[in-house]
């Protein structure tokens, strides 16, 4: 999995006028790009809907293009999104320049249905998409199956906008799908804004394992910040596997004193 996994769940995308939102980071020699549709970022009152989560990833290869001239051209690809409206709609990419001058994008390309109204608009998308060419890519998506979901929880130093990791674990768990993994999302999300360091240490305990509620509550006093993300492992329907690292997590800073109380 990519290592900026966690990061991209934290940052806010920046609002553009083109019904979407992105984010492109510049890390050196790399250059990470991320679209969602606004969809997929308003997910209040919303829950995936089973057998609608499809996902497409090659790797583009060109002697031409640097990394931002990629992101124009998906900048180019997705300007039909509003076309569909209702689906929530994915394009990541992580592009480097490695030695040898060609540019080397890993692609992501995904859809899902959070809403009913969206339902039938996802086969309206696969008809207008599906085959179709993008940088000497064929573009195939195929339906997910199931997912490993990849979990990340972590204590904090936030300063500013600077945060330092005081201590996190990780986790991996399977699921069939989005649907299933939303139930227990949830209440995850609702033990991090929770306040009862009981509750919270609990929790840690059963997902991490009792050393890692012992480091956690070491790491407490210190902390301003606490956060989780996850981010997914894709089975597709064709036996591929992608990591698919545009990631959902809840964050809460403690302005006021510790974040979690006896």
């Amino acid at each position: 999995m990519k290592n900026f996994a966690a990061a991209v769940a934290f940052f806010a995308l920046t609002s553009v006028a083109h019904g979407y939102q992105e984010k492109i980071v510049h890390d050196g020699d790399k250059v990470i790009g991320s679209w969602t549709s606004e969809d997929s970022t308003a997910r209040s009152g919303r829950a995936p809907i089973a057998g609608n989560f499809y996902a497409y990833e090659g790797t583009i290869l060109s002697t031409d293009l640097t990394c931002d001239q990629v992101s124009a051209k998906v900048k180019d690809l997705i300007s039909d999104w509003h076309l569909f409206p209702r689906i929530n709609l994915y394009a990541l990419t992580y592009c480097s320049i490695p030695q040898g001058g060609k540019s080397q994008t890993d692609f992501i390309y995904a859809l899902d249905a959070w809403v009913p109204e969206a339902v039938p608009v996802v086969p309206d998308f696969l008809k207008a998409h599906q085959g179709m060419q993008f940088l000497g890519e064929t573009l195939q998506f195929f339906l997910v199956t199931s997912m490993d979901v990849n979990t990340t929880q972590s204590l904090g130093k936030l300063t500013g906008t600077s945060l330092k990791v005081i201590h996190s674990a990780q986790d991996s768990k399977p699921f069939s799908g989005t649907d299933t993994w939303w139930p227990d999302y949830n209440a995850r999300a609702d033990l991090v804004q929770q306040t009862n360091e009981g509750e919270f240490l609990r929790y840690i305990g059963r997902k991490f394992g009792c050393s890692e509620a012992d480091a956690f509550e070491q790491a407490l006093p210190t902390a301003n910040f606490v956060y989780f993300a996850d981010a997914f492992t894709l089975h597709l329907s064709n036996a591929q596997t992608v990591d698919f690292w545009f990631g959902f997590g809840s964050t809460r800073e403690c302005k006021a004193g510790p974040c979690f109380k006896n």
